[in-house]
């Protein structure tokens, strides 16, 4: 099989992608992947998708094209399936970024068992790494034939997986912005990938119309023959731009797949940040390398309003500190992580003494200004970046203490009974002083997986009711058995 019609058959495939917006990416991407099979003459092309499952790595089939297979997505056999079960030794070689290129009849047992009940003779898997870390596999069968792919037909192939795989991502992240946010989403989909190819000497030698686009509609002429003109004489990371175009093409070229950011520079002088996959291939026998490139000024804006989002969703309105659903989702975190090796964790729930008689006395404004004042003491009184406190309810107040034993709970809440006190909060009709006072529940305890969340949070309401009933402002401490 000519090389060139598989390099053409990525082309076709990339231009399927870039056309492709929510609504038709499946049907483009069956094209593109009918586009890859036909051109390597296989009957089944597959894309899985890795995820690590209580600290084993598994994985899910989330497309398939087949022609003259039968189908094998949506059974039992291709949803959240350990490496371990269908095929022992694959998760080895793949993630060490090495294919899977061989006759069904020379695998394993267990692994020839399972393909050869699917009819497959021959099988070439690709790794795909994003962002540095093992994402998942592109799979090509061929069910009549027993062959060995050729070294180009490997290399060619990693480029349209690295290619299906992006487009998969980024067909994922928009339709979860769909959900979010009308506006972000559209913004998103502007965002296009751009596809330049150099020859062996460096030299580009052919691009796509979205790597145009990003530098504002310039004519391909222009773009293929002053190529290294259109950057800042320097990256951000200090390299002259030339030099580490040259270099990071010179490793892609030995075979090294290189993923970096990139900036690049308009004719009005802007600066546009970018996302570079560089793979190498061969073509006619010679080596190129094929370079995506990924607009990231809308995906840096949308990670901000993501980030923002996420934020208004996890803290309180009056004072700030993290409410409820984040303390909720954050302990359990913690207490999974904490439980592996059963480290110590320290919990404690504080009530603002009297505070009911605080709203009937100043109103319900100085009681806001009052949470708000006790909150910012107790964000003061954390100094440790792992430790968090939020807000529970109403005038409760929970703080958590990761990886800190019972004598550091107790010197924690004797510091902050200690500061609101000296925040001299005037409390008129308060029995036990004439300012605010705070009484504290402290439990300290080895994190185990047999308990729950709530198992520490009832212990610590214990503790808070026993300060309560010996007089309030102070503390009462347990260490939990």
């Amino acid at each position: 099989m000519q090389d060139m019609p598989l390099m053409q058959a990525v082309n076709k495939a990339a231009y399927f992608l870039l056309d492709s917006d929510v609504n038709s990416f499946e049907e483009n991407l069956f094209q593109a992947m009918g586009a890859m099979a036909v051109a390597v003459d296989v009957d089944r092309v597959y894309i899985w998708e890795n995820h690590l499952i209580d600290g084993v790595l598994h994985c899910t089939q989330v497309y398939e094209w087949s022609e003259n297979a039968m189908p094998q997505q949506n059974n039992e056999l291709t949803v959240n399936i350990p490496y371990s079960d269908v095929a022992p030794d694959w998760e080895a070689v793949l993630s060490r970024n090495k294919a899977i290129n061989s006759l069904v009849c020379n695998m394993i047992a267990e692994t020839r068992e399972h393909l050869e009940a699917q009819g497959v003779k021959s099988i070439l898997t690709l790794p795909v790494f994003l962002e540095g870390e093992f994402w998942g596999f592109v799979g090509f069968d061929d069910c009549r034939n027993e062959r060995l792919f050729t070294e180009a037909e490997e290399m060619i192939l990693r480029s349209a997986s690295l290619l299906f795989a992006h487009g998969y991502r980024k067909n994922k992240i928009m339709r979860e912005i769909d959900e979010r946010n009308e506006y972000i989403r559209a913004m998103f989909e502007s965002a296009p990938i751009g596809l330049t190819i150099f020859d062996d000497k460096l030299k580009p030698v052919d691009c796509n119309d979205a790597v145009l686009k990003i530098h504002g509609g310039i004519a391909r002429e222009r773009y293929l023959e002053h190529f290294f003109e259109l950057s800042p004489e320097y990256q951000p990371d200090g390299m002259k731009s030339k030099d580490k175009a040259l270099d990071i093409l010179r490793h892609a070229i030995n075979g090294e797949q290189i993923q970096t950011e990139w900036t690049h520079c308009r004719r009005t002088g802007a600066l546009v940040p970018c996302e570079v996959t560089l793979v190498g291939a061969k073509t006619g026998g010679k080596d190129i390398v094929m370079a995506y490139a990924y607009d990231l000024r809308h995906i840096k804006k949308l990670e901000a309003d993501l980030y923002e989002a996420k934020n208004l969703a996890n803290h309180d309105a009056l004072t700030g500190l993290y409410n409820r659903r984040y303390l909720d989702e954050t302990l359990e975190r913690i207490l999974h992580i904490l439980s592996r090796s059963t480290a110590q964790l320290s919990l404690l729930m504080l009530d603002i003494d009297y505070f009911k008689l605080y709203n009937d006395t100043y109103g319900h404004h100085e009681g806001d200004n009052c949470l708000k004042a006790i909150a910012d003491i107790l964000s003061k009184t954390l100094v440790r970046e792992e430790d968090f406190v939020a807000r529970f309810g109403g005038e409760e107040f929970v703080v958590v203490l990761p990886n800190t034993d019972g004598r550091g709970a107790c010197i924690v809440a004797e510091k902050i009974i200690s500061s609101i006190r000296d925040a001299k909060i005037s409390h008129e009709s308060s029995s036990i002083s004439d300012y605010v006072t705070v009484s504290i529940g402290a439990i300290n305890t080895n994190v185990y997986y047999e308990r729950i969340k709530d198992d520490y949070l009832v212990m610590a309401d214990e503790m808070l009711y026993a300060s309560k009933q010996a007089g309030r402002d102070r503390y009462t401490f347990r260490r939990m058995g």
